[in-house]
């Protein structure tokens, strides 16, 4: 069976990629700083659900989290998805908001994609999606820390999807099919059809 990771699924649109991965006939880890929601929503999706908390701003827990899969498992997808969205001009923000969405969209990221292409490069095989914006695009009004943000972690993605061909293992960036309130969770948004953001069947 093949093992895919969901960072920030514990609700909303991580939640509804896991689930339709296992769909597809994944085994999925779903993942979230809050342990209470990942475990939550990995009870409710049922059993090729492992819930379990991960900080993506926490470097060495996402390495421990990949390298600890490819002792058992093959490491086959892992989603990017957890990401903070604050509104407001950034003059008019704190440097703690600020930080916080470089820290995840941005740090997490990397975090995330790095140490999923480990053990996929060593398979030699695996896809990392990360999970970007429009708004790494165009920058919006009211939203260009975040849109920063968003551009960096497009601009990122671009660099391990070539580096990494020779392994056989590829990253790839997509836009969310729905955005979120101000101050909340990317992960948490209402989409229910999350397609958009993942492989095709037959590239998964």
């Amino acid at each position: 069976m093949r093992t895919a990771v969901v960072t920030g699924a514990g609700s909303g649109l991580g939640r509804a990629i896991a689930a339709e991965l296992i769909e597809r006939g994944y085994r999925v880890h779903v993942t979230d700083v809050d342990a209470g929601a990942a475990d939550r929503a990995a009870a409710e999706l049922g059993d090729e659900a492992r819930g379990s908390a991960l900080d993506v701003r926490d470097e060495a827990a996402c390495r421990g989290l990949a390298e600890s899969i490819g002792r058992t498992d093959s490491l086959d997808l892992w989603v990017n998805n957890a990401g903070v969205f604050f509104s407001g001009v950034p003059w008019e923000q704190s440097a703690e908001r600020r930080q916080t969405m470089l820290d995840v969209n941005v740090s997490g990221l990397m975090n995330g994609t790095i140490a999923a292409l480990g053990p996929m490069r060593a398979a030699g095989r695996g896809h990392v999606v990360n999970v970007v914006s429009l708004a790494g695009i165009v920058a919006a009004p009211g939203e260009v820390a975040y849109s920063a943000t968003k551009h960096a972690a497009m601009a990122f993605t671009s660099a391990p999807s070539s580096t990494s061909a020779a392994a056989a293992s590829r990253a790839s960036s997509s836009p969310p099919s729905a955005r979120t309130g101000s101050g909340r969770r990317c992960s948490k948004t209402s989409s229910t059809t999350p397609t958009r953001l993942l492989p095709s069947p037959a590239a998964c």
